[in-house]
């Protein structure tokens, strides 16, 4: 009789191959997976940012506002109000916050693609800053109701803002819909 060599069989050796591919297999499927769900939630995280950043922003210049323009310049640019564009008057104000009588800052908020932008333009004796910024890269809609159609006659602004981006093969989209009211209303 011969005696038995140390040392794995074919058959074991293909086994523990396969065991150790199949094994492999599992893992990058759980990275793939993981990798995936943390894109989305990175981008859902983003777009609710944006979406939240540009509700506040906007109701914070709303709330400050007397008056909704039918048209205004800022900035050098003409911007008119509309169902996705908001032109504001608001009183100016020096460094304690008082209120400087008979003046007035305006500002502008409008889309560009899917971008959405504010536009501040103070009163030279205003405290105010000048402001030109991108509030949200990620805009899909933006809708604006007034209750009223006279512009000069608007206490309020329905904003209904929609901010979505593709990750991948998904769709993340935040919506926000949030009445504003003008000063003193």
């Amino acid at each position: 009789m011969k005696s038995k060599e140390p040392g794995f069989t074919l058959i074991e050796t293909v086994i523990v191959v396969f065991f150790i591919t199949l094994l492999l297999l599992v893992l990058f499927n759980l990275y793939d997976w993981h990798s995936k769900i943390y894109n989305y939630q990175q981008a859902l995280t983003r777009v609710s940012t944006s979406a939240r950043t540009t509700l506040t922003t906007m109701d914070s210049y709303v709330s400050q506002s007397n008056l909704v323009l039918a048209s205004a310049s800022v900035n050098g640019t003409t911007y008119t109000s509309s169902a996705n564009t908001l032109v504001l008057q608001l009183p100016s104000v020096d460094s304690s916050g008082n209120i400087l009588a008979g003046k007035s800052d305006k500002a502008a908020f409008y889309p560009s693609g899917s971008n959405f932008y504010i536009q501040v333009e103070p009163n030279a004796s205003s405290t105010r800053t000048r402001l030109n910024k991108i509030l949200s890269d990620s805009l899909q809609s933006i809708s604006l109701t007034y209750n009223d159609a006279s512009f000069p006659q608007v206490t309020e602004v329905t904003v209904n803002f929609k901010a979505q981006l593709q990750v991948k093969s998904q769709t993340v989209t935040s919506n926000l819909l949030q009445n504003m009211y003008l000063l003193n209303y």
